[in-house]
């Protein structure tokens, strides 16, 4: 019965990948028909406003459990994602995929209404985007003030002395981060005011007007880009300042 059992995960498995692949088929093929038949769009066009819709409600749902998952298993200093916002943006999903694929077909007289719902779609198709990107900048922020206080422990227990430069690539920052605008601009308030000077979280805390776990982000940020190098214990200066 090993054969059979091997069968059947196998069968059980492919279900799990392909069915929910295949459910928005028969809403999209609804939505389609509505357009056709009460909206009077061309076939082209009422595929192209199915699909839309479809594609919109896989992305909020996705956005929605991401956030679900992250306020669930984030650190109690750690920001809230917005999942509010989240499933707002999947209700206007259900609410004009309902509209289109059913309510039309028992209320015809509310075509005229049907319209502006793919506004209210664009919107969260629009807010769901938005959710991702920051959501992104989120995690990445907190990547990066973890690997920094991974690198301040690192310190701690091996402390380095004043002739122990350690070069941005041998750090043991390893976060890829993409280039910030915001982090290089209080990089720029830094470099202006130390003058090649040594400085720490403290520093850029009080040069910058924020809080310890920005000031370290602040840091990681600039050892992973070789903007800065470390010159002793919890100690750096911008790349290429004489000391």
């Amino acid at each position: 019965m090993s054969w059979l059992d091997g069968t059947e995960q196998f069968l059980t498995d492919v279900a799990t990948r392909l069915g929910p692949w295949l459910a928005p088929v028969a809403p999209a093929y609804f939505i389609a028909r509505a357009a056709q038949h009460h909206l009077a769009a061309p076939w082209p066009v009422a595929l192209v406003m199915a699909i839309s819709v479809e594609t919109v409600g896989i992305a909020t749902t996705h956005i929605t459990l991401k956030l679900y998952n992250y306020n669930n298993s984030k650190r109690a200093r750690d920001p809230r994602a917005p999942l509010g916002l989240a499933i707002a943006c999947a209700g206007v999903y259900l609410l004009v995929g309902i509209a289109l694929s059913t309510l039309l077909e028992v209320w015809p007289s509310l075509a005229p209404l049907a319209p502006p719902l793919f506004f209210l779609l664009a919107g969260a198709g629009y807010g769901t985007l938005a959710l991702a990107a920051d959501q992104s900048r989120r995690e990445g922020a907190i990547a990066a003030e973890k690997a920094a206080r991974r690198a301040a422990r690192a310190e701690r227990r091996h402390p380095r002395t004043s002739t122990d430069v350690q070069r941005p690539e041998s750090s043991a920052i390893l976060v890829d981060l993409a280039p910030d605008p915001a982090l290089d601009g209080y990089l720029e308030q830094v470099a202006g005011r130390m003058n090649g000077s040594a400085f720490g979280w403290q520093e850029v805390g009080e040069l910058t007007g924020l809080g310890r776990s920005k000031a370290y982000e602040i840091l990681a940020y600039a050892q992973q880009r070789g903007q800065i190098e470390q010159i002793s214990r919890g100690k750096y200066r911008m790349n290429g300042a004489k000391s």
